[in-house]
Formats: C-alpha cells, structure tokens, sequence
C-alpha cells in the first residue's frame, strides 16, 4: 500500500487504513445512488472478504454494512470484527500478534448462553 508521508517522516494511521482500505474497496457504482435507502440496508452482495481466502476467519461485509459508517449510525459487528482483523493483519508486530487472539463479536453472546442438556451430557462422556 501506498502510504503518504508527513514532514516529520513518519506514517500517520490516519493515511495508512485510507489508502489500505481504497485498495480493498471494489469502486461503488454510483448510478446507483437513486436507490431507496432500505433497499440499500438490505443489500447484501459481497464488498469485501477480509483477509481473503484462504485465510481462517475470514470477515465478510457486505453493501449494506456501508450504511452504518454514516454519520449517527451505529457500528455494526462486521464492521467491528474488520477492523479489529485489520489491526491484527497489518499494523501490529509479529510478536505481538503470536501473543493475541481475536474473538468475534458473537463469542460473549456465545460464552454467556446457558449449557444445552444434550451438551453436559455428551461433555460428561468425554474425560477433559
């Protein structure tokens, strides 16, 4: 990636995750610009798979996951477990990425459930 220096020599992330993500991006199609905005929010054809394949977990946004980076939205979990991914891949040593692990944004969700019978049952059978 091209990245755009300041007098002070040194790389600002700012200009760094920009000319990252341009080149990431497929250009938009503009044309499209008279579609009804909940159309748009349900739009979802592929943008992007970040890292792309085959690399292991995978984040795929979509078209209507652009909607949520407009000013007064909310952030979505796609957008929050990119760039998370996005950190991880590109601006963190490699000795610290050796050190972390990500969780996705459903992993709480997922520790925070009760235990299904069926799953004590099948996790007494197995000697842990």
């Amino acid at each position: 990636a091209v990245v755009s220096t300041q007098s002070t020599g040194m790389n600002r992330i700012e200009d760094v995750e920009a000319s990252f993500i341009k080149e990431l991006l497929p250009p938009i199609n503009h044309s499209d610009s008279h579609m009804d905005t909940d159309v748009i929010e349900q739009d979802t054809r592929t943008l992007l798979v970040y890292p792309p394949p085959p690399a292991q977990a995978s984040i795929t946004l979509t078209y209507a996951d652009l909607e949520c980076l407009k000013p007064e939205e909310f952030l979505n979990d796609s957008i929050l477990d990119f760039y998370l991914q996005y950190i991880h891949q590109e601006l963190i040593s490699v000795a610290l990425k050796q050190k972390t692990h990500l969780f996705n944004s459903f992993f709480y969700k997922a520790l925070t459930q009760p235990i299904k019978k069926e799953t004590r049952r099948d996790a007494k059978k197995m000697s842990v």
